[in-house]
């Protein structure tokens, strides 16, 4: 015959690892929803020999709802625009003295 305080122990542990089980279970289910809903464009503005182009002026527009962000390049050349909402753009490149790009349809 058992003992009742090993018996109370016995079912205190087995409900405890099932508590345990559906937390670890409910946890990979909620941090397994988490999804990227933005991007990122970036690139470097150079002219027609490679050399780097600071201070040009970028404009990304989205094409579907029209949002537009404007940058400037870095003294690298260098330009980043984060967290952008999904979906195809326009990019434009422009600076004083020297022709316009435009990059289209990018995703």
């Amino acid at each position: 015959m058992r003992h009742p305080l090993l018996r109370s122990f016995a079912s205190q542990v087995k409900g405890l690892s099932l508590c345990l089980l559906f937390t670890c279970a409910f946890a990979a289910i909620v941090f397994g929803q988490a999804q990227i809903t933005t991007g990122t464009i970036q690139g470097t503005v150079t002219d027609a020999n490679g050399a780097i182009v600071p201070g040009a002026t970028v404009e990304i527009k989205n094409l579907d709802t029209n949002f537009s962000k404007t940058l400037t390049s870095d003294e690298g050349g260098r330009f980043v625009a984060l967290a952008l909402p999904s979906g195809k753009y326009n990019v434009t490149v422009t600076k004083q003295g020297f022709g316009t790009l435009v990059a289209e349809n990018l995703e």
